[in-house]
């Protein structure tokens, strides 16, 4: 587990704690999933993804920690059509740029000097503090494009 990932865990369980709630094997194994995965994932496969590392889950327990993650933010949700909705790991903290194959759902995070260049112009010109920024670029990976 790298150590963006485990401050973005440690958060989490803090604000489980802090909301009264239970700390679920079912939440944690979610996350953890998301975070292996490392690309958006439709409800299917993520439950296929658990269930290959003997995990069991229920179809409306999964729903209900996914809609728990992406309320808190943990996890971002994308409509691609009115029939496929992917999910996937939100960033740490400040901004980040993630571009998402329509067709595979690969998630190919964009990092760059202009990211902190756009949050300090959003400063300077507009004296707007940018505490956490997440976009979603669609479009298809060079793999998809070929196809």
């Amino acid at each position: 587990m790298d150590d963006s990932y485990s401050i973005l865990r440690d958060r989490f369980s803090k604000q489980i704690v802090q909301h009264s709630m239970r700390k679920t094997p079912e939440r944690f194994a979610v996350l953890d999933a998301l975070n292996e995965m490392g690309k958006m994932v439709g409800v299917q496969e993520l439950l296929d993804y658990l269930t290959n590392r003997r995990f069991r889950i229920s179809r409306s327990t999964l729903y209900n920690v996914l809609s728990l993650l992406c309320e808190w933010e943990y996890v971002v949700k994308v409509q691609v059509d009115p029939h496929n909705v992917l999910y996937g790991l939100a960033a740490i903290k400040g901004i980040s740029l993630s571009l998402v194959c329509d067709k595979c759902g690969k998630l190919f995070d964009v990092e760059g000097e202009y990211l902190e260049e756009f949050r300090q112009k959003s400063l300077n010109e507009f004296g707007f503090v940018i505490d956490n920024q997440k976009v979603l670029v669609h479009g298809l990976c060079n793999k998809c494009k070929k196809h």
